[in-house]
């Protein structure tokens, strides 16, 4: 009976949370990726300008978040339970994130492990102009 409980109680803990830790994406995602690569713009512009590589393991963990975020807002979109209109777009401008923050994560990742054939900035520049940004 008291493993049973403890059991209970520890499903009834996971479930609450869970429920806090999913609920903000879905009520923060946009139908747009242009807060996300303007934050992304405001977090890679010291480290861009910048011609040492010191800072990369740090950006890189922020960028994870991002790519968190952009990973729910995409499945968000894709959920059936969502009322979006023009959801397919919606969809496909998540997936189009979700894609470059991988990019750009693992171009970080070549350059901290001083392989410099894929050189982030590079990247960065292109997603920059995508989203109609200056780096």
């Amino acid at each position: 009976m008291l493993q049973k409980k403890k059991i209970t109680t520890l499903s009834t803990v996971v479930l609450i949370t869970s429920s806090f830790v999913f609920a903000s994406p879905e009520d923060e995602c946009s139908n747009t990726g242009d807060l996300m690569a303007s934050q992304i713009k405001n977090l890679f512009t010291a480290a861009y300008h910048s011609k040492e590589n010191d800072s990369l393991d740090s950006l890189r963990k922020k960028l994870e978040g991002f790519l968190v975020k952009a990973g729910d807002c995409s499945a968000s979109a894709r959920a059936n339970a969502q009322n979006i209109k023009n959801r397919q777009n919606v969809i496909m401008e998540w997936h189009s994130m979700n894609q470059w923050l991988n990019r750009l994560h693992g171009f970080i990742t070549l350059n901290i492990n001083k392989d410099f054939s894929q050189d982030w900035r590079k990247e960065y520049e292109i997603f920059m102009e995508v989203y109609e940004l200056k780096p």
